[in-house]
This record gives C-alpha cells, structure tokens and sequence, in this order.
C-alpha cells in the first residue's frame, strides 16, 4: 500500500512539473510574439519616467547648457579681428591701454573666453567688442559730453545650441560697467526670427517705450520686461535673468513652458556705460576715452534642461547634437510625436497633473503597424483612436479582432492567438462526371428489407487518408460501434444452403473451392483502428462523403481487399451506394430500436 502511495505521489509530482513547464512554455511563447508585435518602451521601476506600473511626468537634469555644448558664440565685432587695435580698462581708478590683434595669440581676445568655464588659472579673461563709435567721430571727442552725443555701433553675441532648451537662467558678468542698455532675444527654431526675452536699461521709458518692472499677470506671462535695476544703478558687473520669476511653474502650465522654450540666444548690446567719476572729475585723454567706449565681458552662462516635453528623465549628445533619451512611447528629438504603434490617441506635452504618455494600438498580435483615426476617437469618446494597419493571420478591424471573409473564429483560440481564425471549408463543387454517380441523403429510412441487406452499419471516426497506387483513397479509421443484423442460423446439414460451413467429410477439391471462397469474403468487422479503402474517382464524387477529423454513421455493403493478403486483415472496401450521414448522438438509440424490432419480429 505504501509503495502505491509513492507510486501515486511520484506520477502526480510529474504531472504538476509537466503542466507547469507547460505553462511557461506558453508564456515564453506569448512574450516572444509580444516583443515581435510591440516595440519596447515598457516603463522601468528604476525609471523616473514612471513608478513601475504607470507613467509619470519627467525631465532631464538642469545643467550648465554653454558649458555641456562647448559651443562658441558668435559676435558681431570683435576687437582686433581685422587689424592691431587699442583698447583701454580701467582698475583702481587707473586707465590702462593695450592692443588687440586676432593674429597675435598673446594679444587675442576671443569669444572663446566668454564661456572658457573649464581654464585652469584664476585670472580673469575677457571678450572685448573694440571700440564702437562711428569711424567718422573718432577723431571729434574731446570730452565725456562728446562721447555721449557720438552715434555707436551695435554688437551682437549669439549662440545656436541645435535643439531647444527650457531655460532657466542667463548671467552675465562684465568686466566693466554693464551697458546703458542692451536686449535679450531668444529664437526656438529660425534663427532669423527672434523674440525679445529681457530688456535692459538705465531709463526704460525712454529707451524703449516700456515700464520698469511691469507687474506679471496671467494675461502677459509671455511678455519681455524691462529692468532697470543694473544700468542705472550700475551695481556691479553682473547680470542674472530669470526667466521664470513670477511667471508660474512650466511643468504645470504650457504657456510658461513656451515662453521657457528656446533653441538660440542673442544677447544686443546698444548702448555702453561711462565710467563714473570722482569728484574731482576724471582728465582723461580723448584717445583713451574712445578706445574706453566698448563692452567687454568675461563669462555667459545659459542654465536649463534639454527641452523634452515631459517625456525623457535624459538628454544625450548624439553626433555631436542633442538628443531626448524619450519614453512614454515618444520619439522624436523632442520627443515631439507617438512611435508608429503607440497611435492610439494624439500626441500631448505631459505635464506633473497628466504625463499624456502614448498608449500602444490594441491589436491582439496580429501586427505591429497602426495609425491615428480622428474620428474613431470622436466616437469612442476620446478613449481610442488606433486604427490597425496591415492585419494578419487572416484578421481584420480596427483591432483585427475580426476574421476575413472565408474564416471563422476558433472558440477554442484566443482573440490574440495566431490560430485564432481558421478557414471554413469551402463546399466542394462536383464535376460532371459525378452527376448520377451516386445519391446523397441527408437522412436515411431504414425499413426491415434494407436493414437485413446491409453487411455494415458502422459509427466511425476518421483519423487520416491516403492515395495508394494512385487509384484507391485508405481512410484510417476508429470503429467505435458496430451494429449490423442478426442473420437466423441455418441448418448446419445443408452445405448449398450454407457454403462457409465445411464439413469434415467433404473432398479435399471442394475444400479448396470454399477456402478460395472463404478468403474473398467481406472480413467480420469489429471495433478499432480499420483501414477503409475507396475508388478514387468514389470519393473525389463524394460517394460517400468522409472527411478527416469527423464522426460518421456509415452503412452500406462492404467487400474484402485483394490487396490484403500480405498485410493487415483489418481493412475493407466500400463501394459507391455505401451511404454515409454525420453523426448525431439520437443514431445511437434510434439503431437499438431498429435491432431491437428487426429481432422481435426475425426479419433478417
């Protein structure tokens, strides 16, 4: 009893590691498909983009944009870039000049220095513009009051960083006096179309046409202000704006994100500052005060992130350009539209209220292509809008959850399997030679006289077919019940009446007849595996009709194989006016009553 018991334990511990291998197996498959028909962009647990489960709202880290780029700007005017020229600063209260000479490394003053971030010495370098009053005028200062009525050229320091940025903060640090009055303009895209950002000055009003400080309201968050505060106080040397102060948080509000937005910087410098002096007044030299009148800085920096519309945590230099490291199914350099199977809504910025991730196309599998449909949106609600491009395995719909005409669902398959539409058998068209070939019924009458003269009435389950010889299909088949009449006995006595019964007397001639007899006869049919053999020409007509798979009720008069006499005895053949109905569980019981009757009355 023991040994049973381990017996059991062992053979169920089998089928449990059995099914569960099973299962796995089964999953592996269903990832794999899943891999095929869906890109990877699923969410990371250690992923700031999302908690694991759902997605969140995420942006690159704030960063030194000048010093992660190394890009140079560009300027308008640089001293000494055409030829030698002489420049002037001032420290503790006295002026000292030199030359400038672009082709002279030592006496070069380059833009390079305004974002040298990285220099290994802490003296200080400087970009200088030269000076910028009129060629024309040089010659006509003599004192400060000249210097202010002289016409000057404006200088431009651009920067292009070749992908769009929310900045944060632009600082500034002159060495000098910051200008009487320069603009910040900002470009997100066309360098030639230019928005103002910041405006700077030591009279607003009448050097531009705009109040100082203007209060931010929700009604020109987008709006450029003018400060007052470093040009006509001239406190300090540097300058810091912050282009977010009061304006409200940009992951939040798209506005604010707009207006944060920038690809390009360009930093006008339209008027310089006169260095203050004593109270003894300053003498200085005409050629020193126009060598003075000129900007000089010594450091730009440009801090914010890489500009990713909430849907990457990171932002990497590709080829030497900036590039969105995207999730949430985006692509794009700013992760500015849905991958090609994540269609099934529109495209949003996200936000800390709604990350507006792209949801993937439902499409069971089926495919990996879809597209937005606006208007299966619209009727959906605004909840699904993917529309299922190039379907296969015989699927169709917005989903491919339907089956393409000429297949059916499979009820046992589902909607996402590959097996899930199945072909309907199309019904075979008999050609003309099989017209009168035989009858077919869709119900057979079995009246005593037909019942006796049938040698088989068979419940069969065909398992495969065959072509032999070219001339006979071998149907292979599971008798699961026979049922056939009970012929009366006859006297054992009469050898005519009965020639399969031999007697011992008889002659060994008439021995062999009826052995040779006795081989050619229909073989005694049982249950269990048989092969069934029929004409080719019998059944290409259908007569009768047997298809694989399927469980017939098949009647009719049987005839032993010629060719079986070196082989298995368990075949027959059928002939053409065999009849054959697809079983019905009511045959069972309707065929006991016919035997039942057919014995009552000893009709056969």
């Amino acid at each position: 009893m023991l040994i049973q018991r381990r017996i059991m334990k062992f053979f169920l511990l089998v089928s449990i590691a059995n099914s569960e291998f099973e299962n796995r197996t089964r999953l592996k498959v269903k990832e794999n498909r899943m891999k095929k028909y869906i890109p990877t962009t699923t969410f990371d647990s250690t992923d700031s983009c999302s908690d694991g489960l759902n997605a969140k709202y995420c942006t690159p880290p704030f960063e030194d944009i000048t010093r992660v780029l190394k890009k140079k700007f560009e300027a308008s005017q640089t001293c000494g870039i055409d030829q030698s020229e002489r420049y002037c600063k001032r420290e503790n209260e006295k002026w000292s000049c030199k030359f400038c000479d672009s082709s002279q490394t030592a006496q070069m003053l380059p833009t390079r220095h305004l974002n040298d971030h990285e220099k290994t010495t802490d003296e200080e370098t400087c970009w200088y513009s030269g000076s910028v009053i009129e060629p024309g005028q040089q010659t006509q200062i003599r004192s400060e009051s000249d210097l202010e009525k002289a016409s000057t050229r404006n200088v431009t320091l651009k920067i292009d960083f070749s992908h769009p940025y929310e900045i944060s903060f632009i600082t500034m640090k002159f060495c000098g006096p910051v200008p009487a009055a320069m603009v910040i303009y900002k470009s997100t895209g066309n360098n030639d179309e230019w928005q103002p950002y910041q405006y700077y000055a030591d009279n607003c009003l009448e050097t531009f046409g705009i109040e100082p400080n203007e209060e931010i309201t929700r009604l020109n968050q987008e709006k450029a202000l003018c400060s007052e505060r470093y040009s006509k106080n001239k406190e300090g040397t540097r300058v810091s704006f912050n282009t977010v102060n009061n304006r409200g948080d940009s992951s939040v509000s798209p506005v604010v994100q707009n207006w944060m937005t920038a690809q390009a910087i360009k930093i006008e410098l339209l008027k310089p500052s006169i260095w203050p002096v004593d109270n003894n007044g300053l003498k200085t030299p005409s050629s020193t005060l126009v060598a003075s009148y000129q900007y000089a800085i010594s450091d730009i920096r440009v801090s914010g992130h890489c500009q990713c519309n909430g849907h990457a945590d990171s932002c990497e230099i590709i080829d030497g350009q900036p590039k969105c490291i995207c999730k949430h199914g985006t692509v794009g350099a700013t992760c500015n539209m849905c991958h090609s199977f994540y269609q099934d809504r529109p495209w949003q910025r996200g936000t800390k209220a709604n990350p507006n991730e792209c949801r993937v196309c439902n499409c069971n599998l089926h495919t990996n292509k879809c597209k937005f449909n606006d208007s299966l949106f619209k009727m959906s609600g605004n909840q699904s809008g993917g529309m299922c491009q190039k379907c296969r395995h015989n699927t169709s719909g917005a989903s491919c959850q339907v089956c393409k005409p000429g297949y059916t669902p499979d009820p046992n398959k589902s909607v996402d399997s590959p097996k899930y539409c199945k072909k309907i058998p199309s019904p075979e068209i008999p050609s003309p030679s099989c017209a009168n070939m035989c009858k077919k019924h869709d119900s057979i009458s079995l009246p005593p006289k037909e019942y006796c003269k049938k040698t088989m009435i068979l419940k069969i389950d065909v398992k495969s077919r065959k072509t032999v010889r070219g001339k006979y299909v071998v149907y292979i088949v599971n008798i699961q019940k026979v049922y056939r009449p009970k012929k009366s006995r006859k006297s054992t006595n009469s050898r005519n009446k009965n020639p399969f019964i031999l007697s011992s007397k008889e002659s060994r001639s008439t021995r062999k007849k009826h052995t040779a007899t006795s081989s050619n006869s229909p073989p005694h049919i049982t249950k269990g595996k048989w092969e069934i053999w029929q004409n080719k020409k019998y059944a290409k007509c259908g007569c009768p009709k047997l298809r694989v798979k399927k469980t017939y009720l098949l009647l009719g008069k049987h005839k032993s194989v010629r060719h079986a006499r070196n082989g298995s005895r368990r075949k027959f053949k059928i002939d053409r006016h065999s009849n054959s109905l697809l079983w019905r569980d009511q045959f069972d019981s309707n065929l006991k009553s016919i035997e039942a009757l057919n014995r009552e009355k000893k009709t056969c």
